[in-house]
């Protein structure tokens, strides 16, 4: 019968295994493992020891010092531009912005939504808004190599709606800059934090998108 499987945990960065001990029966089968550490711990045995196994001591090297790698810079989240309604909405910070879908209405850009970059994998945020019939138009940024460095835009009071909503918005890349989504009009915004780029989106949507903002993080220089 199997046995619940069992842990020993490492002081990681401050200690390291050094050797790891075993013993295995006559058909080759390893019955049991023991682990030591730089800090002169050793941790339980793992399996079952006999009289009839041999004991294998593999020691590991002690490795060559590396410099430590930094803890990653956590995300600044810049404060939201536009009007005041609608559901408040967060994507979070990412390692990178990948595409972006723009709907528009009658009145302004009705829908919004992020794919973005995690570890190479691919994460689609939520929708935003509500999209219209006309549909969505997109922008993808040629990942790894391009990402963003500044979003623009303007919001406005249009008839029929409570409060303002994002009329435009475009993107700044590193490389280019998108076409404007919408019509130019009303209050200007501009996010832009110089050495950062921009890893994630906040705002608020109901019907339309009200509010946009952004949450930036240092480009690196590696």
């Amino acid at each position: 019968m199997s046995e619940e499987p069992k842990e020993f945990k490492v002081d990681y960065p401050n200690e390291y295994v050094t050797s790891v001990e075993g013993t295995y029966n006559f058909c080759g089968d390893v019955t049991s493992l023991t682990f030591k550490t730089s800090k002169g711990r050793v941790s339980t045995g793992f399996g079952i020891s006999s009289d009839s196994a041999t004991v294998a001591p593999v020691p590991t090297p002690v490795p060559t010092p590396v410099a430590p790698v930094p803890a990653p810079v956590p995300a600044k989240k810049l404060e939201a531009k536009g009007g005041d309604h609608g559901a408040a909405w967060d994507d979070g910070f990412y390692e990178d912005v990948r595409k972006i879908y723009v709907g528009q209405g009658d009145s302004g850009v009705s829908f919004i939504k992020f794919e973005y970059d995690v570890g190479k994998k691919l994460v689609a945020g939520d929708g935003h808004g509500k999209m219209s019939l006309l549909g969505t138009e997109e922008f993808e940024l040629d990942f790894p190599n391009e990402y963003i460095v500044s979003v623009e835009g303007c919001y406005d009071k249009v008839f029929g709606i409570e409060a303002e909503v994002v009329t435009m918005v475009k993107f700044k890349t590193n490389k280019r800059t998108s076409p404007p989504f919408g019509m130019d009009g009303g209050t200007t915004f501009v996010f832009e934090m110089k050495d950062h780029k921009i890893v994630g989106f906040h705002g608020k949507a109901g019907d339309y998108v009200h509010q946009v903002g952004v949450h930036v993080s240092p480009v690196s220089k590696s």
